[in-house]
């Protein structure tokens, strides 16, 4: 029987080999942190002189991510904020559009669904800085069906309801759910009231004065629905 042999890697390859690893490494590097111009519209940004991918994202499914860095999803997700709050400073500062924007507050509620901020920082961001209210929306509906007691982001869906959807009966709903939860400042109750009548007039405002009066003991609720009252 014949022993088979093991020959050993040529000088020229193992050679070969560590070049290849360390001029890699070297471009890399020179991408990453090479030589850029200062960008008097947005001093901390980094321009680069060279290899500019013109603002280019390529935009992954969260849960192709987390197949392609299988690591702890917390850190993915700190990773993600770093970088959401890095491309909307960058491109504030430097006057260019936030197209991206809803793809990294996706990346973010998708990895962490129970960490509440991005959905209240992403709703705001997108509807009044983004100019996408539809995008700002999406994402507050998603953020109160994992947090259903964060007045926020009711507020933030009957905000958006109101401003620029001009749908007065369901920013009422929505003002009215914010108004019933803990913490929350007692004027939205008057807004709600507000919005009601103006969706369906005084009858409706007064319907929504007796339920919200019904739900809340909160002396200053109660004070300023009497005061919305004797208004109507």
């Amino acid at each position: 029987m014949l022993k088979q042999s093991h020959r050993p890697f040529s000088p020229f390859f193992l050679f070969f080999l560590f070049f290849l690893i360390f001029y890699s490494q070297f471009k890399f590097i020179s991408i990453r942190y090479g030589i850029t111009e200062v960008n008097p519209d947005c001093p901390w940004c980094e321009t680069k002189k060279a290899h500019d991918t013109g603002g280019l994202v390529v935009q992954l499914k969260p849960e192709i991510l987390r197949l392609l860095l299988p690591s702890d999803p917390e850190l993915l997700t700190d990773l993600f904020w770093l970088h959401t709050t890095y491309y909307y400073g960058k491109q504030t500062l430097s006057g260019e559009a936030l197209n991206d924007l809803i793809y990294y507050f996706e990346l973010l509620t998708e990895n962490s669904p129970k960490w509440a901020l991005p959905y209240y920082f992403g709703a705001v961001l997108l509807s009044i800085e983004g100019d996408d209210p539809d995008s700002a929306y999406y994402i507050a509906k998603k953020g109160v069906q994992h947090h259903p007691q964060m007045w926020e982001l009711w507020f933030m869906c009957g905000y958006i309801d109101y401003f620029f959807g001009a749908d007065y009966e369901r920013a009422a709903k929505a003002i009215q759910t914010a108004a019933l939860i803990k913490g929350a400042p007692p004027y939205l109750s008057a807004w709600a009231v507000t919005l009601a009548r103006s969706a369906g007039g005084k009858k409706q405002a007064r319907e929504m004065i007796s339920f919200l009066m019904q739900s809340s003991t909160r002396p200053e609720i109660q004070e300023l629905l009497k005061q919305k009252r004797y208004d109507l």
